[in-house]
Formats: structure tokens, C-alpha cells, sequence
């Protein structure tokens, strides 16, 4: 290969090195140590002097996907020949000339090219000295150092920091490079995004193995059919609780139809959007059941949302139909609206389920999430993934007929609606309180015991505020909305079962499920676990290839659960909505959710941030460019960025970074002090209190990089 494209033998081995390092780290410029003799021949004198001479300096790679394999290494070479003139330069004088912090190492891996064969020169007996027992002792302060030396074979060794790396992680690496450098020698004329890096056995356990997860959906596929299923087996069982007010299936069932028949009159049917503004209490389940019911999907709005926001969801969803139990307070948000009072529907009872034809692949709900463009952008869902998550995750949260579960999430939250469904397709019984009995840990302790509470879906914010010794009837426990720490594990695993979830609204709740060992203490990730039914998942590099075990990659998904785009946002649909280029009979469209995960050997999957600026905040789902865009078109405002900054529990706090258009301020305290008040007023009339920074500091001006970035 080297022949063939009149490069060195070196050359291509470090070439097959940068672009491991570039699939292993998601990146098309890096940087490695490369070690040079330092002993140039046109150095004057060279011959005359002893000493070490060997160097290393960084060499930084540009990987394109598009680039033929020969041409690339090609240039490669022709810039390590053009790094020769500082061979012998001190790293410490090219770490002074680089933008790199002192401190920052310029790279942490280290690649040596031995040319000369010492091992075969020691064993040469034809020369006229002999050496035994040779010993060679080798120690770096880099963390990885990979050294290649030709001969009968190319022989490559690894020698790394244990306590940075595992023998079976370097192993695989060492694999992967033998694949690369094959698949280079195998198709020579090949781009360098279609080289190889995975073996079969490899590719087929990421697409195939740990995504065989074919399983029946029960019957009926209508979310509310299965509740009026309940209704038949249970009708004297208590379906949901709001402080000494209760309702049996039978009644929840009633109030639900009579809503149903008064939404039909006024034209619902399915894809008619139907807007809920409810405060907490037993008029939520019936509002809901009461849409589907009617054919309709539902828009969960939460009351407490700045006036603002509500009207243009309202504006934005185009309902011409809301739920309320303030209307008069609703009137001038948007119009034309009408507006349904619960206490106003007919109280006639009746037996008789709506018959309303209505298919799974049928909108349910739509939820308004965060968008980077300054407005909340409506998930579309349907009754099909719906139903996919209920029998999933019953099955594994063990939600049994007795249990009591607790609505703990906001109703505009889509948690919310994996409460209402694990409990009321399961004959168990929802309890709902008002929010001032969930804000506090005391309140929601007393809370869970005067109720019984026996299963909760709870955000790590909250977990960490609860004690365990203190909720001795809840059975099972999932950490949800935001990623799970190993300290939670620790503190309640150990007393009863606890489960971590993950999910996306864009794929109907969830999408793996891990139950938590007390063992999970110990390491430094949490999982999120393997794939439920139904759902495939797809850790995948920019180009769309999958990545290898243990290797960050983004997270695609694939199940009947994907939902069918943004309301009014076909752009932002198919731009992460996208084609399923692995299994498009069983899934046309996979997900793209932004999240960097990584693949653990024994197939469950570990979070490991964002590739973009979304945040969570006691479990709500942010968008940090919508709070930027609201700060940024302020006229008093220059400039401005709010970032999640973890405190000292590591939960994370919004902060916002303010450049004020008038720049005497900073001179004022008292000044910068009503400026800043007036600056989270003038927000929280734009945003939920969950948006609003909990700390603004004021700068003169943002820091920039040299490439103008903030």
C-alpha cells in the first residue's frame, strides 16, 4: 500500500492511527504526539555526537470524509516532511507558540514509528559483540502510547495508564486498528468515511443483537379502549385520588363519556386538537380520557406559564376548543376560542362508551418542548407508541393492580402522561395533589405516606432531597427527566427496587429502562440501560456510521414510538426525523435526539451529555438558545448566553451571562441590581420559573475566541 502510493511505511500507519482517533472521538481535526529521531543527516556534526536526540512533537490531522485514501496520506506525508525543520525544537517553546492554556497538554496520545529493527540487531550472532539478557524499561506522561515497527509482520504495542484505560477497552482499540489498516490494504482506492473500523461479529451485536426486541403490542391499540377495559374488569376500584376526593373506574369512566359526547357536539373527532389548561385535581384525568374518548388529541398547557407562552400555543396549535377552569382568565389570550368548564358538562350518567373511529397511527397528545429558536415547538404522538410504552414499561416497573402510583410530574411535562397511563391501564389508582404538596421534600414525604403511595416516577433533583428510612411503603422508584447519579444508587437501591428511564418526548416517554443494583455505586456512570420492546437503538458517528463499544457516539432511535414531526415545523422535522438506513421495514424513520451515549460491553447503554446546548432542569427539558434568543432581542441588551452550571450537589442551575447595551451600569451596584430584577421579570413574562436563571452576572462584554465564538 505504501508502494502503491509512494508514501512511507510510517506514513500510513499513523495515518490509520488519526483516523481512529478521529472515529474514536467524534472529531475531523486531531492532534497526536509524533516521535522524530531529533538527529536530522544534515545536521552538521550529527555523526560525531552521543546523547538521546529523540523528540516529540504534535501532529495535527484534518480527516475528510469525501478525500481518496491515496491522495490523503499522500499530503500527510508531505506534512511530516514539512515538520522535520523543528525536530529538534523543545515541546515546551511549540506549546509557547500554540493558543493552548499553559497546563493543557497539547495532545494525549503518542504514536512511535521504530524503523530501526533493535531486536533483530540484538540477536544478530553474525556481529562481532553479543548482548544478553536485555531489558528495556519504557514510562511516558501520556496516557497512551501506541508504538509500530516493521519486519516479518508489523508488530503494534499499546502501553497506556491503568487507571485511565482497562485491558479489554485497549484490546478493542488494537482490533479496531488491524481492521482499519486491512480494509485500507483491502480497498486502497476507498474514501476515507467508507474505511472500516468494526469487525461483522462487532457490527452485527450493535445493529442486530442488542435490537432484538420484537415483541406483540396487547390489543386494543387505542389508549382509551385499554382504560375502558379496566373499567369492565374494575368498575369498583379506585381510579384516582385528589385529597379526600376520590373516583371509582366506573365514575371516571362516566365523567369522561359525558365530557366525550359534549366535545363531539362541538365537532371533535380524531386530529382535532383540544386544548387542557387545568390546575391539579380529578378534573385532569377526566379531560383527558374525555378528548381521546371524543377522537381527539389533547395539548396539556400548564396554568402557571406566563401569558405569553399560552398564547401562542394556543396560536401556534390552532385549537379552537380548550378545557379550562378559569376561562375568564383565559379570554383574552387567544381568540376565537371556546372554552369548557368541567363543572359545566352534562352530569347526565351514562354506560355508553363513545363510538368514534379512531385508528393507532392517530394523534393522542401533543407537547410543547423547548426550541432553540426562541419558541416551544408541539410533539406530535400517537396512540400506537402510546400503547408500546404502557406495556413496556408496566412490565418493567412492575406496576401491579394494587398499587398506588403518585402524578407528581407538571401536566405540560410528558412524564405526566406515563402517571396517568402505568396507573390507569394497570387497575392501580392515581394519586394527585396540589403542587404545593410536591415542591417541598417534607410535604411530598407526608404526602406519599398519608397516601399510600407505593410507585413514583421522581426527577434525581428530588430523590436527592428525600430520605429513604422515611418512605418505608414505596415499593419501586424511577429516576427520570435527568440523567442518574451513582450517589442515588447508593442511597436507594439498597431498600427497594430502583430503575433509571430514558426517553425523549420525541419517541413517546421512553426508550430504555435499566433496573439499578446496588452495585452501579461503584462505577462512574450510571445506565440508562438496554432498549425496551419495540425499540431499536443506533449509536452512530456524524456520518452516520456506528460506533464502536465504549466509544461516544449519538443516539438515533427507531420504534413504532418515533413521533410524526413538529406541529407547523416541517424544517425542524426533517432535519432530525430522519431515514432509517438499518431496518427500514421495521421503522422507516429513526429519531435523532442529540444525546452523546456510548455502548457499554454488556449492551446497556451510559448518557454522557448533549452534542448541542439542551439541558435539564429538575427534570424540565431546555433549550438554552430559546432563553438566549428572548435575552438577546432586548433593546437594553448587547449581548447575552445562559449556561447550566452544576452546584455543589451537582445538580445544575441556569446562570445568564449579560452584556448590557449600556455599559455604565457595571459601575452601579444598586444600578446592576435593578437591572438584573427588571431582567428576570421581563423573562419570567416570556418563560416558565423552571427558565428564568437562578443567578445573572453582568459583563462588559462576552468573551470571545479568536474565531469570534462565545
Amino acid at each position: 500500500l505504501a508502494r502503491q502510493h509512494r508514501v512511507t511505511l510510517n506514513t500510513v500507519i499513523s495515518g490509520a492511527w488519526s483516523l481512529l482517533l478521529s472515529r474514536y472521538g467524534g472529531r475531523q481535526d486531531v492532534v497526536f504526539g509524533a516521535t522524530v529521531a531529533g538527529r536530522p543527516a544534515d545536521m552538521s556534526g550529527a555523526e560525531t555526537m552521543v546523547g538521546l536526540f529523540i523528540n516529540t512533537l504534535p501532529m495535527r490531522v484534518r480527516i475528510q470524509d469525501d478525500r481518496p485514501l491515496g491522495e490523503w496520506l499522500r499530503e500527510l506525508q508531505a506534512r511530516q516532511f514539512e515538520m522535520r525543520q523543528y525536530e529538534y525544537t523543545p515541546l515546551v517553546r511549540v506549546q509557547d507558540w500554540s493558543d493552548m492554556p499553559t497546563g493543557v497538554p497539547l495532545f494525549e496520545t503518542i504514536f512511535v514509528f521504530e524503523n530501526y529493527p533493535v531486536d533483530d540487531a540484538l540477536k544478530d550472532r553474525q556481529a562481532s559483540i553479543s548482548f544478553e539478557d536485555v531489558q528495556s524499561y519504557e514510562q511516558t506522561n501520556y496516557p497512551f502510547t501506541l508504538v509500530a515497527g516493521p519486519g516479518e509482520s508489523i508488530g503494534i504495542k499499546a502501553s497506556y495508564n491503568a487507571n485511565l484505560y482497562d485491558d479489554e477497552a485497549v484490546e478493542h482499540l488494537l482490533q479496531h486498528l488491524r481492521i482499519l489498516l486491512s480494509d485500507m490494504v483491502t480497498y486502497p482506492q476507498k474514501q476515507l468515511g467508507k474505511l472500516n473500523l468494526l469487525s461483522e461479529e462487532e457490527t452485527t451485536r450493535l445493529l442486530q443483537t442488542w435490537n432484538q426486541t420484537e415483541y406483540p403490542i396487547a390489543e386494543p391499540l387505542l389508549i382509551h379502549q385499554r382504560f375502558e377495559a379496566m373499567v369492565r374488569r374494575y368498575p369498583d376500584r379506585l381510579a384516582a385520588i385528589f385529597g379526600d376526593e376520590g373516583l371509582t373506574y366506573a365514575q371516571l369512566n362516566a365523567r369522561a363519556n359525558q365530557l366525550a359526547y359534549a366535545l363531539i357536539q362541538k365537532g371533535v373527532g380524531p386530529e382535532t386538537l383540544v386544548g387542557i389548561i387545568l390546575e391539579r385535581s380529578l378534573d385532569m384525568p377526566v379531560a383527558i380520557l374525555g378528548v381521546l374518548k371524543a377522537g381527539g388529541a389533547y395539548v396539556p398547557i400548564d396554568p402557571g406559564y406566563p401569558s405569553e407562552r399560552i398564547r401562542y400555543m394556543l396560536s401556534d396549535s390552532g385549537v379552537t376548543l380548550v378545557i379550562s377552569d378559569q376561562p375568564e382568565a383565559r379570554d383574552a389570550l387567544a381568540a376565537p376560542i371556546h372554552y369548557i368548564r368541567p363543572a359545566e358538562i352534562p352530569t347526565h350518567y351514562t354506560d355508553v362508551n363513545p363510538a368514534v373511529d379512531v385508528s393507532p397511527e392517530n394523534l393522542a397528545y401533543v407537547i410543547y418542548t423547548s426550541g432553540s429558536t426562541g419558541l416551544p415547538k408541539g410533539v406530535m404522538l400517537q396512540h400506537l407508541g402510546l400503547c408500546n410504552f404502557v406495556d413496556a414499561y408496566q412490565r418493567h416497573m412492575d406496576v401491579r393492580t394494587g398499587d398506588r402510583l403518585l402524578q407528581f410530574s407538571a401536566f405540560s411535562f410528558d412524564a405526566s402522561v406515563a402517571e396517568f397511563f402505568l396507573a390507569l391501564l394497570a387497575g392501580a389508582t392515581l394519586v394527585l395533589a396540589p403542587r404545593s404538596e410536591l415542591i417541598s421534600p417534607e410535604a411530598l414525604t407526608n404526602l406519599i405516606n398519608r397516601q399510600q403511595v407505593t410507585v413514583a416516577i421522581l426527577p434525581p433533583a428530588m430523590l436527592r432531597a428525600l430520605s429513604p428510612e422515611e418512605l418505608p411503603g414505596l415499593r419501586s422508584l424511577n429516576s427520570a427527566g435527568e440523567a442518574c447519579t451513582p450517589d442515588l444508587v447508593a442511597k436507594w437501591a439498597d431498600s427497594r427496587r430502583f430503575d433509571n428511564g430514558y426517553g425523549p418526548t420525541e419517541i413517546t416517554i421512553g426508550a430504555t429502562f435499566a433496573q439499578l443494583l446496588p452495585d452501579e455505586a461503584q462505577k462512574a456512570i450510571v445506565p440508562i440501560g438496554r432498549p425496551v420492546q419495540n425499540v431499536r437503538l443506533y449509536v452512530l458517528d456524524e456520518a452516520l456510521r456506528p460506533v464502536p463499544i465504549g466509544v461516544p457516539g449519538e443516539l438515533y432511535i427507531a420504534s413504532p414510538g418515533v413521533a410524526r414531526g413538529y406541529l407547523n415545523r416541517p424544517d425542524l422535522t426533517a432535519k432530525v426525523f430522519v431515514s432509517n438506513p438499518f431496518d427500514p421495514k421495521f421503522h422507516v424513520r429513526m429519531y435523532k435526539t442529540g444525546d452523546l451515549v456510548r455502548y457499554r460491553p454488556d449492551g446497556r447503554l451510559e448518557f454522557l451529555g448533549r452534542v448541542d446546548f439542551q439541558v435539564k432542569i429538575r427534570g424540565f427539558r431546555i433549550e438554552l438558545g430559546e432563553i438566549d434568543a428572548i435575552l438577546q432581542a432586548f433593546t437594553d441588551v448587547r449581548d447575552a448566553i445562559v449556561l447550566a452550571i452544576p452546584d455543589d450537589r451537582g445538580d445544575n442551575r441556569l446562570v445568564g451571562y449579560v452584556a448590557p447595551t449600556d455599559i455604565a451600569l457595571l459601575e452601579s451596584e444598586p444600578e446592576s441590581d435593578r437591572f438584573i430584577d427588571d431582567l428576570r421579570q421581563r423573562l419570567a413574562a416570556r418563560v416558565p420559573d423552571y427558565m428564568v436563571p437562578s443567578a445573572f452576572l453582568l459583563l462588559p462584554d462576552l468573551p470571545l475566541t479568536p474565531s469570534g465564538k462565545i
